[in-house]
């Protein structure tokens, strides 16, 4: 589920008027060696400089340039800075009215306007673990304090716990595979689920597993390696996550840093649900977490915060025209229904 930039700007431009506001076509001539022009003579029944301030973006080279002038009958384009080649015969672009840097703003703007009632990036962070009855030695005891990670910008929707082997590597010390003697794992059955080294702090994906042995590259540790002894827990496959409500916030209005106490046993992996903002656009072929039809909806806000930024920069009639047109766009983003569903709800249930 996602869409790239340029898809996302097709869906735009079409709501904005289409032909009106972007053409796309393919040079006809060489352009000058100085790089600073274009020619497309199938457009020169336009009058001159009516393409002036729009900005010609090169398909192929991936680089838009601001025209400062066009000239029919021939159907010239100058630039006001040189493209990084000569724009030669059979060149596809796509021409736009307004400025696509603006563009880009007004459409990143969206995706934060609409997060997180309408649409979001769902997340799923699985870095916590049991840790009632934590330990090997005497000196260890149980822990009942948590800390949501930082990327949750409010509480989880949900949390949930997944069961999960457990127990020492004994294979010695430095080793780049857990090793664990009387184990007898189906192979391959962990491959995909992230093994931790709780002694180290380090984690990483399995990539195979034998019936005693688990491979994977950790990171994120003091030595990213195995030592006997080492404490490991990994999510046991096929086995239903089960629903956890019975837990204490301790401060939910503490962005960045949310705690709360529970006491979950260590054979377990704490699965936290909840949202992010969409991912912002940075190249065309960028993408965030939107299907085709709800970028349709996002589109219609993107419009609005275009319209909005244009109305700065111009008269007072013509503002009062852009604000009335923001507001229209506006209006039908409320309107529209493709939002995502909201996730699960949380509840405490304090016995």
């Amino acid at each position: 589920m996602s869409i790239t930039l340029t898809a996302f700007r097709t869906i735009l431009d079409n709501r904005m008027g289409g032909s009106r506001n972007v053409i796309s076509s393919s040079t006809t001539s060489n352009g000058a060696t100085s790089k600073l022009t274009a020619i497309d003579s199938s457009l020169g029944y336009y009058n001159d400089d009516w393409f002036a301030g729009w900005t010609l973006y090169l398909t192929t080279a991936g680089e838009g340039r601001v025209v400062k002038s066009f000239s029919s009958p021939d159907g010239v384009f100058q630039f006001y800075r040189a493209a990084t080649a000569q724009v030669n015969a059979s060149t596809a672009y796509v021409l736009h009215k307004d400025n696509m840097a603006d563009k880009l703003i007004a459409i990143n703007q969206a995706l934060v306007d609409v997060y997180p009632h309408d649409f979001y990036k769902r997340l799923w962070d699985t870095s916590l673990y049991g840790q009632t009855n934590y330990g090997v030695t005497p000196n260890e005891f149980n822990k009942y304090l948590y800390t949501v990670p930082s990327t949750f910008e409010d509480f989880p929707s949900a949390i949930w716990l997944l069961e999960a082997y457990i127990g020492v590597h004994d294979g010695g010390d430095g080793d780049a595979a857990l090793s664990v003697s009387g184990r007898n794992w189906t192979v391959n059955e962990l491959v995909g689920f992230t093994v931790y080294n709780k002694t180290d702090g380090s984690s990483g994906a399995v990539t195979a597993n034998t019936s005693t042995t688990v491979t994977a590259t950790l990171a994120g540790g003091t030595d990213n390696d195995w030592d006997d002894d080492d404490e490991y827990i990994v999510q046991k496959p096929n086995v239903m996550p089960k629903k956890f409500l019975d837990y204490r916030i301790m401060d939910r209005s503490y962005v960045g840093a949310f705690t709360f106490y529970a006491s979950v046993p260590e054979n377990y992996i704490i699965a936290l649900e909840g949202k992010q903002p969409l991912s912002p656009f940075t190249t065309e072929a960028s993408t965030t977490e939107l299907t085709d039809e709800q970028a349709h909806s996002v589109a219609l806000k993107a419009i609005a915060n275009l319209y909005r930024m244009k109305a700065v920069h111009v008269d007072s009639q013509n503002h009062e025209r852009l604000e009335e047109l923001a507001d229209r766009f506006d209006f039908e983003y409320s309107k529209s229904n493709k939002r995502m569903p909201k996730l699960w709800k949380s509840r405490i249930e304090w016995n």
